[in-house]
This record gives structure tokens, C-alpha cells and sequence, in this order.
């Protein structure tokens, strides 16, 4: 849902609502907030008040993301991985989400760092087609032996364009390109749609900033 600031910005207000109801949607059958960091949780109270939701789960909620909570929708399978304990905390308690069909797989692993991407290689399926990179794209994850698990075609870094943390690290883009990855940025990129087909597969990704271009944007 985004960062809320003391500046009074709220990216749930400002972003996420008016973009749902942009896209005519009138209510959500389910919001998973993967933890209580701010970037990520900022905007759930502005969702919560303009937009019903059926079932939070998350941060913010009484309903706490589990490893083995799995549901389907229309033959497509969504599936948590993590936490599997409540002993995980901060960024390692990040709720991980694998969505797949018959057509190949998304995962989404919020926050995650090493000790957690160690504990999803020994103990869950997470070869994926699709990957949203752990703590964007931050050295303190993305480890070798992760990267390699997941084997991922396509991987999608939610980092703001020229950040002060300077994320995505050279060193995990490095580690991607080395599995012939295509990786995309949304700072680069903006918003990033994937297509997933039951006969073709992953369709290669749309990026905004391409089907949106204007002449006042950087290159």
C-alpha cells in the first residue's frame, strides 16, 4: 500500500485508490500487507476506509500470514510460504507469496534477507518464473543459493529511481544477470504488468514508462 509521510503524503490516498477505482474496482477480495514496515503499510488505513475488503491478512490485522495458507481462485493456486513460526520477526517475518497456474509462477518474497531465503531453500518449492526481488533488491538479500533456487526468467526490482540506499546493489543485479535474467526496475519502468497464459506461458512484461512515455521523462 505504500509509504505514508509526515508531510501529510499517503501513497494508499494518492496512488492506490484512485488507481482501483481508475480500473473500476469497487472492492477487494483480499489485502495481504507482507509486514509493519513503513514503505509497505503506510497506506492501509486509507484503503481500508475507502475501498471494503473482504479478508486482511498481515500487518495491521488479526489474521498474521502462515507457511501451508493456500487458496484458489479462477485455477490459479496462491500459495504462503513464510513465516511458517511466529518466531520470525522484522523483515525476516515478511509474508512470502507464491502464485502459480498453468502457465508458470510468480513469486513474491516482500522483505525477506538471508536467514529467511535460507530457511525457503531448504524447506519450500520456489523455482519461479517470475520473481519480485526480497528488500529491493538490498545487499542483505538475494544470496547466491536463493537466486538460484528460484531460476527465475524475469525478475522485478521495487526500487525508486536514484534512491538513497542505492538499491538494487551492484552485486545482486550481478548475481541475476549471471542467470540470464531479464530484470526491471520500477523506477526505470514504472509499473510493471505481467501476462500469464495457460498455452504461451509468461508473456514478456509491459512496462509504463514505454506505453506512457512523454517528453519531460529522464532516459
Amino acid at each position: 500500500t505504500g509509504p505514508r509521510f509526515r508531510t501529510g503524503f499517503d501513497a494508499g490516498e494518492a496512488l492506490v485508490l484512485p488507481y482501483l477505482q481508475s480500473q473500476g474496482i469497487q472492492r477487494l477480495d483480499r489485502l495481504i500487507v507482507s509486514h509493519a514496515d513503513i514503505d509497505h503499510r503506510g497506506g492501509v488505513p486509507a484503503v481500508l476506509a475507502g475501498i471494503p475488503v473482504t479478508n486482511h491478512q498481515g500487518a495491521g490485522s488479526g489474521q498474521p500470514c502462515r507457511a501451508g495458507d493456500q487458496w484458489q481462485w479462477d485455477g490459479v493456486t496462491f500459495e504462503m510460504l513464510h513465516p511458517d513460526t511466529p518466531r520470525w520477526e522484522g523483515n525476516n517475518g515478511s509474508c512470502v507469496l507464491r502464485v502459480s497456474s498453468a502457465g508458470g509462477s510468480v513469486l513474491i518474497a516482500a522483505d525477506i534477507e538471508v536467514e529467511a531465503e535460507r530457511h525457503l531453500v531448504r524447506n519450500q518449492k520456489i523455482a519461479s518464473e517470475v520473481l519480485v526481488v526480497p528488500h529491493h533488491g538490498s545487499a542483505t538479500s538475494s544470496s547466491q543459493a536463493f537466486v538460484s533456487a528460484v531460476n527465475a526468467k524475469y525478475v522485478l526490482i521495487p526500487a525508486g529511481w536514484n534512491n538513497r540506499w542505492g538499491f538494487p546493489r551492484a552485486e545482486v543485479i550481478s548475481r541475476f544477470q549471471q542467470q540470464k535474467a531479464l530484470i526491471l526496475q520500477t523506477g526505470n519502468s514504472g509499473a510493471i504488468l505481467i501476462e500469464v497464459d495457460a498455452k504461451i506461458g509468461v508473456i514478456p512484461p509491459q512496462r509504463w514508462r514505454d506505453q506512457q512515455r512523454r517528453f519531460w521523462h529522464a532516459r
